[in-house]
This record gives C-alpha cells, structure tokens and sequence, in this order.
C-alpha cells in the first residue's frame, strides 16, 4: 500500500493540494504547526490583557520550523512573550495552544513583521521590526503585572504596552529613547537629523509606523548626502 508521501510523489501538484485537504479532514490539521501545549489564561480575574494591540485572535502568518504558514489566526502574549494559536478541527471547536518558543522564526500580526532575535550582550528577544534601506529599527513590545487595587481585580492589572525602541546600524544594535538619543547613532549627522525630527514634530516614544519609515528613510538620504 502507497503512503501519503510516497503518494504525493507521483502527482501533479493541483492533486497534491487535494490530497493535503484530504488528509486534513481525515487524521486532523498540520500537526507540525498544531504541535504545541494548551493555552489557560490565568489572568481572568485581572483588569487589562496581556496582549499586543486588541484582546483577540486576529490573522496573520506564522513561519514555523523554517516552514511559513498563512492565514493563521494569532494572538502576542506581551506579559509572558508568547504566540498563541487559534484553530478549529472536525468538531468545530476552537483550540488555543501555545507552539513552542524555539520554533518560532518570526510571524506577522496587523500588517506588522515580528522576528525573534539574538545580538551580543543581548537575550533572544521578539522584535518588531521596520526595515527602509540599510536602516532598521527594532521594537520590543512588553506588558507588566502590578498588584490589584482593589478587591475587584484580586488578580492585578496590566500596564499599557511599553516599547523598547532600537536602531540597527553597521551590525550594531542602538537603544534610543527620544530625539537626542537618536540622533547620537549617526554622529556625523547629528544636527541635521535632530532639525529634521523637530521640524517635523515626530515624538519619538508614541511615533506611528508610518512617521518611523519617514524617518529611516529621510536617515538614508541623510547619510549618503
């Protein structure tokens, strides 16, 4: 009797996309992506989420074990820095599991790119990250837990989300702050980036995506003169 895989090996690829849902319905979805534990969320009780942008699953994509999946639905644990899955099998119930840490290359969530990563001194962090040219900068989104005040959240109450903002120039990772601290990263420019900034009232802490690309990208033009 032929396997699945040797199955696949005589078939044009339009019946391998068949095959593959075939299966999928038969013996259940992609287990290397669905491979992970069981999501509880043990912060009921506490006022706020723990969670990047809205408190749902939203879709997005996934790159697992080298192997990229679409039109997946995500949630970012900030508080405790993991992706949860959503899926549904045959019984039409929704599964929510956590795929492990150490195959997560990097995923997409509201058009935004996350990618986990290591630099020297550094712990490996998930990073968004926005590229324009040979600048980039890096953000790292967390949440923190503080004790309830009140009775009513005995469970605490999450903080806005914080952002750690950095610029990766020359293989070099640059934490920045604000303005000043920025423009210190390219010192042979520093005055005209600065003018830049506050000519046009960019504030660097709440700075939209689209103001940072501006940024990079007038960076660029900056530098190459």
């Amino acid at each position: 009797m032929l396997t699945a895989f040797q199955l696949k090996g005589q078939l044009p690829a339009e019946k391998i996309t068949e095959l593959d849902a075939f299966f999928d319905e038969q013996y259940g979805p992609d287990q290397s992506l669905v491979n992970g534990a069981r999501y509880y969320n043990m912060h009921l009780l506490a006022s706020g989420h723990k969670f990047f942008g809205e408190d749902e699953f939203r879709e997005g994509k996934l790159v697992l074990d080298n192997r990229e999946y679409n039109d997946v639905f995500l949630k970012y644990n900030l508080y405790e820095q993991q992706i949860i899955l959503r899926y549904t099998y045959l019984d039409q119930i929704y599964h929510e599991i956590i795929p492990s840490n150490s195959r997560i290359h990097e995923f997409e969530l509201d058009g935004k790119v996350f990618r986990k990563c290591n630099f020297p001194g550094t712990d490996t962090l998930i990073y968004q990250i926005i590229e324009a040219d040979d600048l980039a900068f890096y953000f790292h989104w967390s949440k923190t837990l503080s004790p309830g005040s009140s009775k009513e959240y005995i469970m605490g109450e999450f903080h806005q989300s914080k952002r750690d903002s950095y610029m990766l120039r020359n293989s070099t990772l640059h934490k920045f702050r604000g303005a000043k601290s920025f423009s210190k990263i390219f010192p042979e420019h520093q005055s005209e980036i600065l003018k830049y900034i506050r000519k046009n009232i960019i504030m660097i802490k709440q700075a939209t995506d689209a103001e940072m690309i501006n940024l990079l990208r007038q960076c660029n033009i900056i530098i190459r003169g």
